[in-house]
């Protein structure tokens, strides 16, 4: 039933590449991905749940 810590989880099974560093205010998240990709199975499975 929790609502939070699943985010940068996503990113890093949807993304090549992503990386995060702190700031006053909390934090900066960037990721790079390629959305020209067709999805493979296991991201189907991850985007479509159990």
């Amino acid at each position: 039933m929790d609502e939070h810590g699943r985010g940068l989880f996503l990113v890093a099974r949807l993304s090549h590449r992503w990386g995060s560093r702190p700031v006053p205010d909390g934090k900066v998240v960037w990721a790079e991905t390629d959305f020209a990709r067709t999805p493979g199975s296991s991201e189907v499975a991850l985007l479509s749940g159990p």
